[in-house]
């Protein structure tokens, strides 16, 4: 099984290390780890809401629909990955995919 875990920030950040993902770590920014597309929805909300963002202004920054923004949000399974991925980049969300760690000998 892969986990993939969403680091989120309050405000969008520039990295300082594209290798390592928790270069981009910081005290303002929390960790979700994503299992559907409805948690991936849940969080992409909430790092919108953090700094008082609503999807008509996301929509008119971003060139996509209102609709669109809402239904990603609620967990839409047929949503575009790519405008998903452009949507947390934009946020200044990170997203990291790993396996879970096991432990040795199991």
């Amino acid at each position: 099984m892969t986990t993939i875990v969403a680091f989120m920030a309050e405000s969008p950040m520039q990295p300082q290390n594209t290798n390592d993902a928790h270069a981009f770590w910081s005290s303002d920014m929390t960790d979700t780890t994503i299992t559907d597309p409805t948690s991936i929805g849940k969080a992409i909300r909430q790092t919108r809401k953090a700094p008082k963002i609503t999807q008509k202004d996301l929509s008119l920054q971003m060139g996509i629909s209102r609709t669109t923004i809402r239904a990603i949000e609620q967990g839409k399974e047929t949503a575009h990955i790519g405008l998903v991925l452009q949507l947390c980049r934009h946020l200044g969300m990170m997203i990291v995919v790993g396996s879970p760690i096991t432990e040795s000998g199991s």
